[in-house]
Order: C-alpha cells, then structure tokens, then sequence
C-alpha cells in the first residue's frame, strides 16, 4: 500500500515538471519575439528614438528573474526526484524482505502438514488394526452364538412326522434329519430340509406321489385312460420338468407391505395346526373366481353340460394338495380331494377345501363385487377364504366390442386389465376389515388366446399381471407363460391350446393345477428359508445380549415381526410421475390410518373373526349383503333361484326359472322373461341391516332371441307394510331410483355383467325395499344374481 502511495506522488510531479518545463518553452518563445521586435525597432529609426531605455532594462531584469526561478525549482525537482529514488529502493528491500519471510512461512506449513499427513496415517492404520480387532471378536462371538444355537436346539426332526418314517414328510439325505433346526415340532417348515431347500430339488424328488396324487377318481369311467400314469409321468418327465415349470411363477410375495408376510404365515399356520388337530381346526379354505375355464368347460370331449367342475384344474389342484399330504403323512383316511360339505362338516383327512365360485362369461368388474360383497357359498359366508385367487385372464383379454379398428389392441386390452385387476385386488385386500389376518391374494393366468388381432394383445393379461403383482405384493401364476413356446412351435398341437376356441381339454387343465401347485411348493420355500434367517438372526442378537448360554429353548423364534400399519399403494395408471409417486404415497399412508380408525369403529361391537377356529363371528354377521344369491350350478341352481323368488315376490307375470342346458352353454341358469310385456317386484321385508346399494347381475348376450332386449328397474321403499306393494297408495311409497339396463350386444359371445345401484338415502334396518322388473325392449331377459347391500 505504501509502495503505491509514493508510485502515484511520483507520477504527479512527474506531470508537474513537464508543465513547468512547458511554461518555460514558451517564455522562450516569447522573449524570441521580443527580440525580434527589438530588432526592428533598431532599424526603425522612428520607434527606436520614441523608446525608453530604462524600460528595457526593467524587462531584461523581469526575464533573468524568472529563469533565475525556474532554475530554482529545477534544482528543487532533482532533489525531490533523488528522495523519491532512495525511498524506492528502500521500499524494495523491504518488499524483498516480506517475500522472503512468506517463503519461510510457507517452507514451515509444508513441513508441518507432511508431519500431520503421517501423523493421521498412523492414526487411520491405528484404527484399521482396531476395527479388525473388533470385528474379529465380533466374528468369534458370532460363531459362539452360532454354535450355541445350533447345539442347544438340536433338530426334532426325528420326533416330528416323518423323522421316522412312521408318518409325516419323509426327507431326502440332505434334510433336516441331519441338520439342526430353529422349528418347532409340527412347523410346517420342520417338515422340510432345513436351513433351506428349493421347489425343484423337492419335486423331483417326490415325483413319483406327485404322478399318483395327479389322479383325479371323479372322471367318467370311459375318460379314465386320457389320464393314465404313463401320460402323465410323460408330460412330468420329458416336457413339464421343474425347469419349465418355474417359468410360470411370475412373481410371489417378498414381504414388501404389510399383507404379503402376513397372509402368507398365516397360511402356513393354519395348515400347521389342521395337521396337529384335524378335529378341531378347519382346512385351508381357498376361494377361486372365474370365467368359463374355471368352471372346466369342455375340459371333457364333447359334453354339453356346460360346466364339468370336476374335470377343471380347481379340482385337480384340490386333489393334488389333499392326496399328495395324505401320502406323504401316510394317513389311512382318503379324502379323495375334497375337504368337507359346503355346510363346514370337514373331511379331517384334507387339509384344502378349494370352492370353486366360477361363473361363466365374467370378469374381474364382476368377480370383484363379489369378493367386495361377500357373494360366497355356505362354508364362506361367516368368515370368508384364506386365500383368494383370480380367475379372469381369458374373459378379461377379450377386445371391448366397441374398439375402434384401427385401435391398438395391446394398449386398449392393457389399460382395461389394469383398472379391473387393481379394482379386484384392492376390494380383496380390503375384504376382512375386522379380521386378524388378510386372505393370501393369488392370480392364475390361463389364457393363451385366441381373441386378440395380434400377438401383443394376446399377452396384455400377462404382462399386465406381472406388473400389478410387483406393485401390490402378490402371487402370480402363468400357465401360458409355462407352455407358451412348446404352443407357438406348434399351434394345431391340441395338448395345451385350442386354437379355434379359449377353452381346452384334460392336459391343459392338468397343466395349471401342477403350475399352481409348483408355485405354492415355491411359495413354502421362500417361506421357511426367510424365516429361517430371521429366527436366527433375532436369537443370535438375543443371546449376544444375554451372553452365551442363556437361553435354553426356542421360545419367542416363532414371533411374528411387528409389522407397519396395512396400507394400499397408489394406484398404477398413466397419472403417476415420478413428480407426484412420492406425494401419492403419503397420501396412500394417511388414507390407510383413516381405514384403520373407521375399521375400528365398524368392528369395535363385533367379535374378532378367528380364520382358524369354526367359533368366530357369533354376536354379529360380517357379510356386508344381507340379501344376496348369485347363480353357480351346483351352489344356488334353479331350485335355490325359484325358491328365492317366491319367498320375496310381491307380483309376477312372464317370469320364470330357466335351468335346461341342454341347448349348450348360452342357456346358464337364471330368471329369465318369456315375453315382451314380463314384469315382476320383489319386496324384502324388516331388513336386517340398513342398505345403500343394488347391484343387478344379468346375462348380455347375442342373436335374435336377445335382439333389442332391454329392462327398466326400479327401487322404493315405504308402504304400510300390510298388503302387497303395488296395492299401497302412491303417496305412501317412496321412489328411490330406477335404470334401465342392456341385454344385447354384438359380439358373438354370452358375458355376465353387473349393474350397480347407488340408493340417495339408505333405506334404515327394519324397513322395506321394493324392486320392480319391467320389460321395455326386445322379449327376453336373464338374471343371474342380485346383490342387496349395506355399503
């Protein structure tokens, strides 16, 4: 700074004398002139004469002073210019000072920060040898639990079932027999290898009961040689080895929310305590919703029957489960399949009862009304399935008959299958609110086509599936995806595929219940694997903490983690962003503990349901539909719908049973109208719950018979109650809503539909409700069901 100051004064008196040296310049010019003038003056005699010596003096005398001045400040100049020099050079000896005194300074932190990097070097390698130290120790307090674990709790294998060989799994070399094991006697997973095993290494190995338990007893006699052991030891041996049949497991619960683990072991709990007790515990009950391939359509060659349930693979994969237990368990009792009556009287000998609630020409819109409105068979009723698998593939792939032709079928059927599937599997999941456990929510895919104008359309329902069952956490089977390149090698190859029809025969449906079956073996194994490590995980920190040798049985192992509230993630649709997932999921946590606080409302007056007890639900009923029949041959037939309707009728005319199926599949029992003006009300008395909602379920098929076909429907309530409804006054009748619903359409294809009807006001507990059926276009009407709910 100060070098700068004496910089800048040298400057200006740089610029100082450079103007004094120019006001001299031009005094000289001036006394030139002055001269000059004299001279002239000297030659003029006029001018020389007229002037003054004297003041010629004076100016001479005025000129030396001022140069005589000028010299002066010359002089001045010098001197100062001489200071300014010596100043300069003491400026830059101290400048050459400073700067050799910063390099001293940085010369001293160089030296200093080499001396702290090996200082820190040592301290790191210091801190690397005691972190080995002790994670050595660590290491070794980890085997001494390890040790301690595995020696305390010697495996019971050899006094659980089959560790004898008096009854129960058998187990190969490597199996729990000789390996300790963290399960308790009776645990499903004590029955298995242990610490883990794989569906593969267990189904070949146990392939030859597996051939014998695919045996389905209730085929006709003359059908029997289409599934003799040779043929199916043939498909289980040379095509549908373990290999392929891990192709068709899309995906099975990890345990990523909630209802994944816990619908899974509790599974695994109720089929552990129907093999300890069977006279005291139910079997598993599973529910199948479905199409007309659940129900085994022309799964027999040639019959007319229209359903041929125990042909299906529902039936087969019962009888797999329940005859492969008993063999392996060796139990004297055969159960042949199936589990029990549909009144609850239990075969003790299962441990599956699988209901088969298929119905033809629906889909998932319609399967999940059902699921949402408890539209199950006497032995579901009380307490609902354990498990609930989805059925509607082929239904649900089928091209909306009002697409335009140029559309993209992949995207169209895509978009559909989504919104459906997710409306399914989100009702499911929210089918038991006052239940300790959700149901294990599972979807079979069976459709290979044909119904799609192109190849990707016909693998929307797969694709589709795949990625709804990553997104909510459930199971998915493929039976396409399991003989889908065996089938496009060869399409006229009738085996698996029927290329002129959705439906196919015996060894297709064989097919799905092994791939069903796999899956669930696959389903036990990642099970009892992540069980495993979690068990001993939890005993390995507990006896870390209590020191070795504390603990001296397996108390606690079995305890289920705790888990996080139950919770649905957002909807999967083209308005999630990745800008908004983030926002939509914490919406989704707030909407799941307001669930849980109205749940707790709604269930707070009634007795938890117990999935594995008959004793549950006594104080009051959790079916939320009071009034309900669906038409399922075999459950609620013509007799059943008769029935229903003359105990309700308030007025008939032109309605009538239609059960005869002998015209084929088309004519599906109902209540169906025979003329153009048919009409006919029911009047459901002293309601037993308040109800908000009618839903109709109703036939839409095709031809000239249903031409035009069409009826209006009308809802009320009030009346005295004392005659029948249409005789009460108009002014004591309350009208509700009406709606007309559609019984043709234009495809070459018969479906079930449902209508729903969303009440103003719901009609209180006690009262009346009216609903009329009147005929206004065409001359033909089917019901198939109706739903009378209270939410």
């Amino acid at each position: 700074m100060k070098l700068s100051i004496k910089l800048i004064g040298i400057g200006l008196l740089s610029l100082w004398l450079l103007s004094v040296i120019y006001q001299t310049w031009i005094v000289h010019q001036r006394s030139n002139v002055w001269r000059n003038q004299n001279h002239n003056d000297f030659i003029s005699p006029a001018i020389f004469y007229h002037e003054s010596s004297s003041a010629k003096d004076d100016k001479l005398a005025e000129t030396l002073s001022k140069l005589e001045t000028l010299e002066n400040m010359h002089v001045k100049d010098e001197k100062m210019m001489k200071s300014l020099q010596e100043q300069l050079a003491e400026d830059k000896q101290e400048i050459e000072s400073l700067t050799e005194n910063l390099k001293n300074i940085m010369s001293e932190f160089t030296s200093d920060k080499k001396d702290l990097g090996a200082e820190s070097r040592k301290k790191d390698t210091k801190l690397n040898e005691l972190t080995q130290q002790l994670q050595s120790k660590q290491w070794e307090l980890n085997e001494l639990a390890k040790v301690k674990v595995e020696g305390q709790y010697k495996s019971n294998i050899a006094d659980a079932p089959g560790g004898t060989g008096d009854e129960g799994l058998p187990s190969s070399e490597s199996s729990a027999t000789t390996t300790e094991s963290l399960f308790k006697t009776g645990e499903i997973c004590s029955l298995f290898p242990s610490p883990s095993f794989t569906a593969s290494s267990m189904w070949l190995e146990h392939l030859p009961t597996i051939i014998t338990s695919s045996w389905n007893p209730d085929m006709p006699k003359k059908l029997m040689g289409l599934e003799s052991d040779d043929k199916i030891r043939h498909l289980l041996t040379n095509v549908l080895t373990p290999a392929r049949l891990r192709r068709g497991i899309s995906h099975l619960p990890t345990g990523a929310y909630s209802h994944s683990h816990d619908s899974v072991q509790n599974v695994m709990h109720i089929i552990e305590e129907r093999i300890k007790d069977p006279q005291h515990n139910p079997p598993l009950r599973v529910a199948v919703f479905g199409g007309s391939l659940t129900l085994g359509r022309n799964c027999i060659p040639n019959s007319r029957k229209g359903a041929d349930r125990e042909c299906s693979w529902v039936h087969r994969f019962e009888l797999l489960m329940n005859q492969f237990a008993n063999k392996m368990m060796k139990n004297d009792g055969d159960c042949n399949g199936d589990a029990g009556s549909e009144n609850g009287d239990f075969n003790t000998t299962c441990i599956v009862k699988v209901y088969n609630v298929g119905i033809g020409g629906t889909d998932s819109v319609v399967g999940s009304s059902m699921v949402k409105y408890w539209m199950y068979p006497d032995g579901l009723k009380e307490i609902g399935p354990d498990v609930i698998i989805h059925n509607y593939s082929t239904n649900d792939s089928l091209p909306p008959h009002d697409m335009e032709e140029d559309a993209d079928t992949y995207t169209v059927v895509s978009n559909r299958i989504r919104a459906t599937i997710q409306e399914f599997i989100r009702n499911a999941l929210r089918s038991k609110p006052c239940s300790k456990h959700l149901p294990l929510i599972v979807t079979v895919d069976d459709y290979l086509g044909p119904q799609s104008k192109d190849l990707l359309g016909e693998l929307s329902f797969s694709t589709v599936m795949t990625q709804l069952a990553k997104w909510y956490d459930f199971a998915a089977i493929s039976y396409g995806d399991t003989v889908r390149d065996v089938v496009y090698e060869n399409i006229n190859d009738r085996t698996f595929f029927n290329q002129n029809d959705v439906h196919y025969g015996i060894s297709a449906h064989q097919t799905i219940a092994w791939s069903v079956g796999f899956a669930a073996l696959e389903l036990v194994s990642n099970y009892c694997d992540d069980e495993y490590r979690q068990r001993k995980e939890r005993l390995t920190k507990s006896l870390l903490q209590d020191g070795i040798g504390t603990s001296d049985d397996k108390q606690g192992l079995e305890e289920e983690i705790p888990r996080h509230q139950f919770f649905l993630p957002p909807l999967l649709s083209s308005g999630l962003t990745l800008g908004n997932i983030t926002s939509d999921f914490n919406k989704a946590h707030d909407e799941a503990v307001d669930v849980a606080a109205e749940g707790q409302i709604i269930c707070g007056d009634m007795e938890t349901i117990d999935n594995n007890t008959t004793d549950s639900v006594k104080e009051k009923d959790h079916n939320p539909c009071p009034i309900a029949w669906i038409s399922v041959p075999g459950i609620f037939g013509g007799l059943q719908i008769n029935r229903f309707m003359e105990d309700q009728k308030s007025f008939k005319k032109g309605w009538r049973v239609e059960d005869n199926l002998a015209d084929g599949w088309r004519n599906k029992v109902g209540w169906v109208a025979e003329a153009p003006d048919s009409t006919f009300s029911l009047s459901f008395r002293n309601l037993t719950k308040s109800i908000k909602t009618v839903s109709i379920l109703y036939l839409r098929s095709y031809g000239e018979k249903w031409e035009g076909s069409r009826v209006n429907v009308t809802l009320a309530t009030g009346g005295t109650g004392k005659k029948r409804f249409e005789m009460e006054k108009d002014k004591d009748k309350i009208f509700l809503t009406s709606g007309d619903i559609s019984g043709n359409h234009n495809q070459t294809t018969s479906l079930t539909l449902l209508e729903e009807f969303v009440l103003p006001k719901a009609v209180p507990e006690g009262d009346l409700l009216n609903i009329k059926f009147d005929m206004i276009g065409g001359s033909t009407f089917k019901l198939m069901g109706m739903m009378i709910c209270h939410h």
